[in-house]
């Protein structure tokens, strides 16, 4: 059996340039040492005119979906946000897609553990989407509930809200993994996903700020 083609994909936007900078030496480590192709895809590259209100946040969501469209080679893709380090290089990707049942194309991690009603236990930051074309109509889908309210809410809640209105279809396709799994985290953890301040729900820039503080303190560890 031929192994599969696992990239990672992350959204950079030019309000994060210094986290980006920051990260970029620990993400492209993690890739080489496990042989996955690190895709770094700017707001510029996939709009033309400036987000406004809360599209910005819903840039990934095109970006994974035109990944995936011209990718082809490209069998799965790990979409990271910005704000996350890997802590162990010595876990490739190919550890959750192999331990997913082949029916999984979608592969998301719990935020808490023990949450029976997953469709809000999980977190946008880091999600395996597999080249599919179910995975492909998923985010065609997603995409049109944003466009339909402008982008005026958040990716995270429309997500969240897509999985409990259709959680028994999307069950089918979907593998949910132990929390820490490949999302949030701490310095013990394969990955630490820097959610002490957040854009969403905080003043953005110190939020950012926040974020970085975080993610220097961790990185001088290493």
């Amino acid at each position: 059996m031929l192994s599969e083609k696992i990239a990672i994909l992350t959204h950079v936007d030019k309000n994060f340039k210094v986290i980006d900078n920051l990260v970029d030496d620990n993400r492209s480590s993690y890739a080489k040492a496990n042989n996955h192709e690190y895709i770094k895809v700017s707001t510029e590259d996939v709009i033309q005119h400036k987000p406004i209100n809360r599209e910005l946040y819903w840039v990934k969501v095109i970006a994974i979906l035109d990944t995936l469209k011209q990718r082809k080679d490209i069998d799965w893709l790990l979409m990271l946000d910005l704000d996350i380090i890997f802590n162990n290089n010595n876990i490739p990707l190919s550890f959750f897609t192999n331990c997913a049942n082949s029916k999984h194309e979608l592969l998301m991690c719990a935020m808490e553990s023990n949450m029976i009603k997953n469709y809000w236990n999980v977190n946008i930051g880091s999600i395996f989407f597999k080249n599919t074309e179910y995975v492909r109509h998923f985010l065609e889908e997603f995409l049109n509930i944003g466009k339909s309210f402008n982008f005026l809410h958040f990716e995270q809640p429309v997500l969240q809200k897509i999985l409990q209105n259709n959680f028994m279809s999307i069950l089918e396709k979907t593998g949910f993994f132990p929390e820490h799994s490949f999302n949030h985290g701490n310095e013990k953890t394969f990955l630490q996903h820097a959610m002490s301040s957040s854009t969403s729900n905080s003043n953005f820039e110190e939020a950012v700020s926040g974020k970085i503080e975080q993610l220097s303190r961790a990185l001088k560890k290493k």
